[in-house]
């Protein structure tokens, strides 16, 4: 008798919203591999979440940066005419695979978070507004690609005919490689806890 309650077309209609749900979602990025687990987050009052990209929109700003010699830029913005903060955005983005697409007026990321909050002040800030005009003018000559074993990538670059190493990457292994004073290389290490 309760079988008989139930309209033929319940199933496939609720299939049917559900997938136009999920396609709603892909649109914006947002992959669900299982109906059901969409149907049980319609019915969720508080999700919890890291904080690195699963809800945000993973996109990244670089708010202050600083170099060892004390030198901090925090007002981004009024730091477009200092050379050493021009040199610190377009080395480190120099030092990335990551990448800016434009595509039928939509602008797509390629790349770690990391680096392509790079990209946005190289795009701002420097005479280069894209990174293909800044790898023509500075060419890469070789890439150690980071890996999760090194944690770091080292880029090579020609600058003014002169060759550059670039090396980004966890401050813990590149203080290792510096020659620096062991106390200069706690006071780094402080510097980065401190951040």
């Amino acid at each position: 008798m309760s079988v008989a309650a139930i309209p033929e077309g319940l199933i496939a209609f609720t299939s049917i919203i559900l997938v136009i749900g999920i396609q709603r979602m892909a649109k914006q990025n947002a992959i669900v591999k299982d109906l059901m687990t969409v149907e049980t987050l319609g019915s969720c009052s508080v999700i919890c979440s890291d904080k690195t990209g699963t809800l945000t929109q993973n996109k990244m700003t670089i708010v202050d940066l600083f170099t060892l010699n004390d030198q901090k830029f925090s007002d981004i913005p009024n730091q477009q005419m200092n050379k050493n903060f021009l040199k610190l955005i377009e080395y480190g983005s120099m030092c990335s695979e990551a990448n800016l697409i434009f595509k039928n007026n939509e602008e797509k990321t390629i790349g770690d978070p990391t680096e392509v909050a790079f990209l946005y002040q190289l795009k701002k800030y420097s005479e280069f507004k894209e990174k293909k005009l800044l790898d023509t003018q500075y060419q890469r000559i070789f890439v150690l690609p980071f890996d999760s074993e090194r944690k770091s990538m080292t880029s090579i670059n020609k600058i003014n005919n002169k060759l550059i190493v670039i090396v980004k990457g966890a401050p813990d292994i590149l203080i290792k490689k510096l020659n620096n004073s062991s106390i200069e290389k706690k006071q780094i290490l402080t510097i980065n806890d401190q951040w």
